[in-house]
């Protein structure tokens, strides 16, 4: 019984994410839409105690914000294939190491937020939310790329 609740949950989480996703991809209603289903599906993949909820979600959302800014910041600044092809040797050099720089940083980040959330939920968990949010981010990318197949068959 608890297995058809999770699987009605997690398909009802879904379904309403790719529904917010396909309908609106740059809406600022929609990122909020989709962090929200983001929260639930962590909260129900961890089964967060209350107590646990209520020190756990400050932390996780500094963590979220320092990311999100690192990501924006590297966003702006990366280099995509039409730049690389003009590039000279130093510059697709100096690329690829601000690349790696930002691959440690983000290392760097869950690191230091690993041992924060380790002083308020116990070490199973925090493994857990690191699985939770790539399985929550695949399942995204696959409803996406579902759709898109959907998309171009109906054309």
């Amino acid at each position: 019984m608890r297995r058809v609740i999770r699987a009605s949950i997690m398909f009802t989480v879904f379904f309403n994410l790719a529904c917010v996703w396909s309908k609106a991809q740059n809406n600022q209603a929609a990122v909020q839409r989709i962090e929200s289903l983001k929260i639930a599906y962590i909260s129900h993949r961890l089964n967060l105690t209350p107590a646990e909820a209520e020190k756990f979600w400050p932390i996780y959302n500094q963590y979220e914000q320092e990311l999100n800014a690192l990501r924006r910041t590297h966003r702006q600044q990366q280099l995509n294939a039409q730049h690389l092809a003009a590039a000279s040797d130093a510059e697709v050099n100096e690329a690829l190491n601000d690349e790696l720089a930002y691959e440690q940083q983000l290392v760097d980040i869950r690191k230091k937020y690993r041992q924060q959330f380790e002083q308020v939920l116990p070490p199973r968990k925090v493994a857990l939310l690191f699985v939770a949010e790539r399985e929550f981010t695949n399942q995204l990318i696959n409803q996406l790329k579902e759709r898109q197949r959907r998309k171009r068959s109906l054309q």
